[in-house]
């Protein structure tokens, strides 16, 4: 599942990215400075991807092929996400199933597809970037032990935020390598239809 997290460090060419962050910046140095880890150059650019946590280099097709190949043969830990409406967005079901004893966190993140910008300054001036799903949330949710882990989170949908393009995708991470160990993912339902208060009785 591609995910996209805007950095927000180009801001100062005179266009700000609206769907940048300083946390997507703050995870990119991360990445960087795992630089040590087989697969990682320890530089940040843009664009870069990151493949399940271990291998990272410029946009490129032939190696993100190789790649998602080569993390896609490696075991993976159950993970499952239900998402149900509620108050102001959505309560997640989340449940991770056993695996090695190792420090790993859960992260869960909220994408929306079918995203553009418009660039007005730099050197992307005047064109239109399609983007794959763009993070609008990611957060760590807990820490997950060998023998698994269940729980929920709620996470706000703003207004303008079109449910039909979200989705949720959470992922376990072992905090040492880096490495995604299991993902889940969830559509996004829409909202129940809001029923009108009964009449008071007289």
């Amino acid at each position: 599942m591609p995910l996209e997290l805007h950095v927000d460090y180009w801001n100062s060419l005179g266009w700000a990215d609206p769907f940048s962050s300083p946390e997507a910046t703050a995870r990119q140095e991360r990445y960087a400075a795992s630089a040590t880890a087989r697969g990682y150059t320890g530089d940040l650019y843009t664009p870069q991807m990151v493949v399940d946590g271990t291998r990272s280099f410029v946009g490129n097709g032939s190696l993100a092929v190789q790649a998602v190949a080569a993390a896609v043969a490696l075991p993976k830990r159950s993970v499952h996400a239900e998402a149900r409406p509620a108050p102001g967005g959505l309560d997640v079901e989340l449940r991770v199933g056993a695996g090695e004893e190792r420090p790993t966190t859960l992260f869960v993140a909220l994408s929306e597809a079918g995203l553009s910008s418009q660039v007005t300054h730099g050197e992307n001036r005047g064109r239109t970037l399609a983007h794959a799903p763009v993070v609008r949330i990611l957060e760590s949710v807990a820490s997950v032990p060998g023998a698994g882990w269940a729980g929920s989170v709620r996470l706000a949908v703003a207004k303008g935020w079109r449910r039909e393009n979200l989705r949720v995708v959470a992922f376990a991470q072992d905090r040492a390598s880096g490495r995604v160990v299991g993902v889940g993912t969830a559509g996004v339902p829409e909202p129940g239809p809001r029923v009108a208060p009964s009449a008071p009785l007289h």
